[in-house]
């Protein structure tokens, strides 16, 4: 689709793409040694917006209306809409960023104890945040801050689950308390030392060993080989538990009645917590599901479509590694990188 021009201070290393539903846009989050750079370009293969630096832990969120990242929204000419303030420190991790139904946006982050902004370094923290984004005005719902650097995730509605590293479970409403305050639905107990969370209704997937939420999780995968998925329902009481023989290496995969784990191989769990099937890979696999359950999986310099069953369908060879998740969009095309250029398959 396109070759990349040299961002500033290159290398940066394509990892993300993020595509909203009825535009014909495609957000890029390349990666490097002091930071992330994101840029807007076309489905036609031209980039529509010059690279913008921000903190390194920062992700995308992009919608309809505009795009999310690095504490700031963007319209989709380029010009920086408002900021949201998720409060990032230099070293910390933004875990989730959703915007619900009802159109207001919800932050979850990690920070590492980092100074921010010159100020005297804090303690490990989580906290997350609802604020209202109706038109350029931005309006705080609420917020908690929680004192350990935990993982989660948020759903559609707004609705998340928050997993502290010594096990406190925490679930919380969309909405505020009369006061202001975010409601805790749930504060049960969990097994400690989650390392990934992801939500697959009706259950909070838990996961020990592996994930994608940071540095500050990733230590408490070290010296580990092996990934546990613990299935969790809305009241913190574990539903099954299972473990694959391997590590993996982002959150677990909503597959439309099945679960994806995704790393050092690629497993599908039933919802009843049965290992349907699984194999191990010599290289890191990365994938993404389609609405019917199938996969897109990245492996090497090969884009691999996988049906529900493990069968290799289709696929296709870069010239080069790609380096990004593949992004699936609303037409059903698959978007992936290399260093080098833009692809997608259709």
């Amino acid at each position: 689709m396109g070759s990349f021009e040299e961002a500033p201070g290159a290398p940066w290393t394509p990892r993300f793409i993020d595509i909203p539903a009825d535009r014909d846009d495609v957000v890029l989050e390349r990666q490097g040694a002091s930071g992330a750079v994101h840029e807007v370009w076309s489905r036609t293969g031209a980039r529509t917006s010059q690279p913008r630096l921000v903190a390194q832990g920062a992700h995308g969120s992009a919608y309809p209306d505009r795009y999310y990242f690095g504490g700031a929204a963007y319209s989709w000419n380029g010009a920086e809409a408002f900021l949201f303030g998720t409060n990032l420190n230099a070293l910390g991790e933004q875990l989730a960023c959703g915007v619900a139904r009802d159109g207001n946006l919800e932050t979850l982050i990690a920070n590492s104890g980092a100074a921010r902004n010159r100020a005297p370094e804090e303690a490990d923290y989580t906290q997350v945040a609802r604020v209202s984004t109706a038109g350029s005005v931005v309006r705080g719902l609420w917020r908690i801050k929680l004192d350990e650097p935990g993982v989660g995730a948020i759903d559609a509605a707004g609705q998340a689950v928050v997993v502290l590293p010594s096990g406190r479970f925490l679930v919380l409403l969309p909405e505020a308390d009369g006061k202001g305050n975010a409601v805790l639905a749930t504060d049960a107990r969990a097994d400690a030392g989650a390392t990934d969370a992801s939500i697959v209704p009706p259950f909070a997937m838990l996961l020990y060993g592996g994930g994608a939420a940071g540095a500050l999780a990733a230590r408490r995968s070290a010296g580990l080989s092996a990934s546990r998925l613990d299935a969790v329902r809305v009241d913190g009481t574990r539903a099954w538990t299972l473990t694959v023989p391997f590590l993996a290496t982002q959150p677990p995969i909503d597959g439309n009645d099945v679960i994806y784990l995704v790393g050092g191989g690629l497993a599908a769990v039933g919802m009843d917590g049965h290992l349907l099937w699984s194999s191990l890979s010599s290289v890191p696999i990365r994938a993404q599901a389609f609405g019917d359950g199938s996969l897109a999986v990245v492996r090497g310099n090969e884009l691999q479509i996988v049906a529900h069953d493990g069968a290799i369908t289709r696929s296709f060879r870069a010239p080069d590694e790609l380096t990004t998740y593949p992004a699936i969009a609303s037409d059903g095309s698959v978007w992936v990188a290399t260093e080098k250029a833009l692809y997608v398959a259709r």
